[in-house]
C-alpha cells in the first residue's frame, strides 16, 4: 500500500475481517506499506474456504481502489492468481509476451499464473482427499505411533504448505527447520512432502503394497527425527512423529530393509561389539570390512565407526557399588532441598556411554556427586530404544521402553530423578515412551526425567552449581544438539 493510504486500509481490512467473522494476525512493514493478513481458518470445512474467499474479494478490491498491489515480498503467488487480471489490467498482455519471449514451450510453471488451467481450481489450496461422492476419504489404515485416528487427521490438516520449512535463512536467529532440506534442497527432503506422503500413507484404499515403497520409504528416510519442526513449524506439525508413523506403516508390511537392520538392532550389536571389542575394533578399522558393510547394508565405507570397550560403563558401575542398596522415604522425609532439587538421581546411560565411551557416565557420577547428589546406576536398564523407533520398529522399541520404565518408575517413587546424559535419550524417556506405553508409570517417568545439562542450569539457577574451576587454555566452540533444542 502507498504509506499514506496505510492507516486507512487497516480500518478497512479490520472492518472486512469483522464482518466475515474471521481473526487475522496482521504483519506489517509501517515505513515500506507491505501488509500481510494471515486469517486463522481451517480449510479443510467448506464454509470457511467461502468465507475467506469473500473477505479476499473486498481486501483486494480496497487495494487496488487505493493504488496498492496484491503482490507483496513474495509477489504475486499462486494465491492470488485469480486477482491478477483485476489488478494488472492492460499490463497483463504484456506479462503474456514477456511470458511467451522468455518461456517459449511454456515448461515454468506452466498454467500459472498467467493464463491458469481451467481445470484447476481457481484457488489452489491443498484439499483433503475425497471419494467418487465428494465425501472424505476416511484414514484406512490405523496408525501405529499416533495415539488415534483423530491425531493423525489434527496433524496432516495442521499443515497448510505454506513453505516455512523450507528456510535456508542462516544466522544466530535463524531458525534451524530442516537440516537435511538445507543440505539437499528438493522438495521430498520438504518437511510439508512428508505430510503430503503420510496422508497418501493412510488415505490410500488400496493396501500399502500398492505404494512405491522404495520411493516412500526413502522419503521417510530423509526425516532424522531432528525434532525441529514441531516447535519452528508456524503450525507446530510433528513432522517427525508423522515420519514415524509412515515407517512403522511401512515396516508393518514390508519389514526391515537391508540398510535399516544395523540401526534398529543396535543395542544387540553392540552387546556383540562390547563381548568381542578387540576383534570387531580390529575389523571396523580395516578398509575390507568396512568395504563389506558397504555392499551388505549401506554403511558408508567412509564412515568411520566408534570403538567399542569391554569394560561397558554399566560393568564399571556394578564393580563401583554404584547400583547400591537404595533406601526408601520414611514418613516426613524429602528427596530434594530447600531450593526444590531433588538430591538422588538415577543415572539413565544409553548406548555410547556404555559400550563406547565410559568416561562419559563416570565424569556424570562424579560432577553429580561433587554437588553432593547420591547416584544410583540400575544395572538391568537398557538402550532407549529410539533407534529401533526411528526406523519403524515400534514393537522392539515398544519392548524396550515397557522394560526401562519398570525399572526406573519405583526409583521414581523413592525420590530420584532421572539424569540423561544423551540429548536423543531423554528425548525417548520424555516424548515417545508415553506416546509408546499409554500407562501411568511412563507419565512418572516422563515426568521426572532431566538432560544432564538442563540438570546442571537449574543447579546454577538455584545457587547450588560449584563454580570453583580452574581455568584451562582452549578455545571451545559448542553447538547445541537439536534434542536439547527439543527439549
Amino acid at each position: 500500500m502507498p504509506v499514506d493510504e496505510l492507516v486507512r486500509f487497516l480500518a478497512l481490512v479490520r472492518r472486512t475481517l469483522t464482518k466475515h467473522d474471521l481473526a487475522a494476525p496482521l504483519e506489517i512493514r509501517v515505513t515500506t506499506g507491505l501488509v500481510s493478513a494471515l486469517p486463522i481458518v481451517d480449510l479443510t470445512k467448506p464454509e470457511e474456504r467461502e468465507r475467506l474467499w469473500a473477505a479476499a474479494e473486498e481486501i483486494h478490491e480496497v487495494a487496488a481502489g487505493l493504488g496498492g498491489t496484491i503482490g507483496g515480498s513474495a509477489d504475486t503467488g499462486l494465491l492470488r492468481t485469480p486477482w491478477l487480471a483485476k489488478t494488472a489490467g492492460p499490463l497483463l498482455p504484456i506479462y503474456r509476451e514477456l511470458k511467451r519471449i522468455y518461456d517459449p514451450k511454456n515448461l515454468l510453471n506452466p498454467g500459472k499464473p498467467i493464463d491458469p488451467d481451467a481445470d484447476l481450481p481457481a484457488w489452489p489450496l491443498p484439499d483433503p482427499p475425497t471419494d467418487a461422492a465428494g465425501l472424505r476419504v476416511p484414514l484406512v489404515l490405523a496408525p501405529l505411533v499416533l495415539p488415534s485416528t483423530d491425531a493423525a487427521r489434527g496433524q496432516l490438516d495442521a499443515c497448510n504448505h505454506c513453505g516455512a520449512c523450507r528456510s535456508t535463512e542462516s544466522g544466530p536467529e535463524a531458525e534451524r527447520m530442516c537440516p537435511i532440506f538445507r543440505a539437499l534442497g528438493t522438495e521430498a527432503a520438504s518437511p510439508r512432502a512428508k505430510v503430503n506422503l503420510l496422508r497418501e500413507l493412510l488415505t490410500t484404499t488400496d493396501d500399502a503394497k500398492a505404494l512405491p515403497t522404495e520411493e516412500a520409504r526413502a522419503i521417510a528416510g530423509l526425516c532424522v527425527h531432528c525434532k525441529m519442526c514441531p516447535s519452528e513449524c508456524p503450525s507446530h506439525v510433528d513432522v517427525p512423529t508423522l515420519m514415524l508413523e509412515a515407517k512403522a506403516q511401512h515396516y508393518r508390511v514390508n519389514g526391515l530393509e537391508r540398510g535399516d537392520w544395523l540401526p534398529a538392532r543396535l543395542e544387540g550389536l553392540s552387546l556383540i561389539g562390547g563381548v568381542f571389542a578387540l576383534q570387531v575394533n580390529f575389523l571396523l578399522r580395516h578398509r575390507a570390512s568396512r568395504w563389506l558393510l558397504e555392499k551388505l547394508i549401506g554403511l558408508s565405507r567412509r564412515r568411520l565407526m566408534p570403538r567399542f570397550t569391554h569394560r561397558t560403563f554399566l560393568r564399571r558401575a556394578l564393580r563401583l557399588g554404584l547400583p547400591g542398596r537404595r533406601k526408601t522415604l520414611r514418613n516426613g522425609e524429602t528427596a530434594v532441598d530447600d531450593s526444590g532439587l531433588p538430591s538422588k538421581a538415577a543415572y539413565f546411560v544409553d548406548l555410547f556411554a556404555n559400550f563406547n565411551d565410559p568416561t562419559i557416565g563416570l565424569a556424570v557420577v562424579a560432577v553429580l556427586n561433587r554437588h553432593g547428589i547420591e547416584v544410583s546406576v540400575p544395572y538391568r536398564q537398557r538402550g532407549s530404544g529410539l533407534a529401533a523407533l526411528v526406523q519403524g520398529d515400534v514393537e522392539t522399541a515398544r519392548e524396550i521402553a515397557a522394560a526401562n520404565v519398570r525399572t526406573f518408575a519405583p526409583l521414581v517413587r523413592e525420590g530420584y530423578r532421572i539424569i540423561v546424559s544423551e540429548p536423543s535419550a531423554a528425548i525417548a524417556l520424555t516424548q515417545e515412551y508415553p506416546r509408546l506405553l499409554n500407562s501411568p508409570d511412563a507419565d512418572l517417568v516422563a515426568a521426572n526425567t532431566t538432560e544432564i545439562t538442563a540438570f546442571l542450569w537449574s543447579l546454577h539457577q538455584a545457587g547450588r552449581l560449584r563454580t570453583d574451576f580452574e581455568p584451562l587454555s582452549y578455545n571451545l566452540g559448542h553447538h547445541v544438539p537439536c534434542h536439547v533444542k527439543a527439549l
